[in-house]
């Protein structure tokens, strides 16, 4: 009896240990996937410096379906982003690598004009509402991650020959407020760099669907992150039908020729100040 009863406290003890092995085990990766997202939040803090711009190339190809999985467009664009008045403007330049000609090229000249004009930019947003589209977008706030999700590490990964730690990020039961979103997150584990993020929807989200899902590679020039690459697969609801009806809108870009913004200034003299002429 007392043998039996000494198996069955050891057994308890056993479970007991196992448990308390597998939550200090958790809570470890916690605290380490916290400390190395705040390594990376740190690394890319807004400062002075961190206001650098850059032109660069972006080769956008599109693919829009119906919910049925029929194909409804499938094109590629060449875009260049320049800056007006030091605001971002997207330029059209080629359709399907084609560059442009004829009513299109006129229509992107008068575009681009009727910026400087107003002295004002061109986003892809305001080009998605000039043609009475919708513009739909998925920002990733690692501030966020770090007081309303659960962040754990999961797995180490080599990304564009980067070593690098994944970190699976769900929202708190105790954060309703938290978008509902399932993020990965790969960091460099050398210079903390953050080399990838992947995110899918957990539920609804202004005007997005469940499901929808996307991921962007990232790199460094002179200490400022850019995109490389980036897929969007986006299942938009349709607000024109009282049926739950939606198109899938995939999305895949790459980046490139990125150089540093930078403008000059001349100042002439007024015509009072002028030089007479003899």
């Amino acid at each position: 009896m007392t043998f039996r009863r000494f198996l069955t406290s050891a057994a308890e003890l056993l479970a007991f240990t196992a448990v308390f092995a597998a939550h200090s085990s958790y809570a470890q990766s916690l605290d380490e996937a916290n400390s190395l997202l705040k390594a990376a939040t740190e690394k890319y803090k807004p400062n002075e410096a961190g206001k650098a711009r850059f032109t660069y190339r972006e080769v956008r190809h599109q693919t829009n379906y119906k919910p049925n999985g029929k194909k409804t467009f499938d094109g590629t664009s060449l875009y260049e982003t320049i800056f007006l008045y030091d605001k971002e403007y997207q330029r059209l330049l080629e359709i399907n690598g084609k560059p442009l000609e004829g009513k299109t090229l006129e229509a992107e000249q008068k575009r681009y004009e009727e910026a400087v004009n107003r002295q004002n930019g061109l986003s892809l947003q305001q080009r998605a509402e000039q043609a009475h589209g919708r513009f739909a977008n998925v920002n990733i706030n690692f501030h966020k991650l770090l007081t309303l999700y659960d962040n754990r590490i999961t797995r180490h990964e080599m990304i564009d020959g980067h070593e690098c730690t994944v970190i699976e990020s769900v929202p708190k039961s105790s954060a309703p407020d938290a978008p509902q979103r399932h993020v990965t997150i790969w960091i460099d584990e050398k210079n903390h760099e953050v080399a990838k993020v992947a995110f899918e929807l957990l539920a609804d989200e202004e005007g997005l669907l469940k499901g929808s899902s996307g991921w962007f590679t990232m790199k460094t020039i002179d200490g400022v992150a850019v995109d490389t690459t980036n897929h969007i697969d986006y299942l938009i609801a349709d607000k024109k039908h009282k049926e739950k009806e939606f198109a899938r809108v995939v999305t895949d870009s790459s980046f490139s020729d990125y150089k540093r913004f930078t403008s000059s200034s001349l100042i002439v003299p007024s015509d009072e100040d002028a030089p007479q002429q003899p």
